[in-house]
């Protein structure tokens, strides 16, 4: 898959949570900090129910990880790359910094907040993580 495809299938996965929860949510669902909020609720509402099955949890994931990164793209100037070393799409920024979405996703599903995994808290980061430069000279 080409790049242009890889971003292609990200963004139709992001547009679909925004359209599927845009008319539900009660909120101005969209790529913004207070949706993120919303569909971290969302994930772990999902995680307390037994009929969660692997092949429905990952399509899941691979939705809600688009619109994550899509959120972190649409707030930063950061871009989607395909990471080689990790075999999965990560948002990129301009000092080098890069973050997993989908990972992220499937962390929270996998072990919730009470173990440590937000998607929410991972979007705040994100959005800090642009302004620094980690990256030792």
């Amino acid at each position: 898959m080409d790049a242009q495809e890889m971003k292609e299938r990200i963004r139709n996965g992001s547009d679909l949570v925004v359209k599927q929860f845009a008319a539900n949510s009660g909120i101005d669902f969209g790529l913004n900090r207070a949706s993120v909020e919303w569909v971290d609720g969302l994930i772990e509402w999902q995680r307390q129910h037994p009929e969660l099955t692997d092949e429905i949890k990952a399509g899941w994931i691979s939705k809600l990880g688009s619109f994550l990164g899509e959120c972190l793209v649409a707030n930063t100037e950061g871009h989607w790359e395909w990471n080689e070393s990790y075999g999965t799409p990560s948002v990129v920024f301009p000092n080098g910094n890069c973050l997993f979405p989908i990972f992220k996703v499937e962390k929270q599903f996998d072990n919730g907040r009470e173990g440590g995994d937000s998607i929410l808290g991972f979007y705040d980061t994100g959005l800090a993580l642009t302004k620094y430069d980690f990256k030792r000279k």
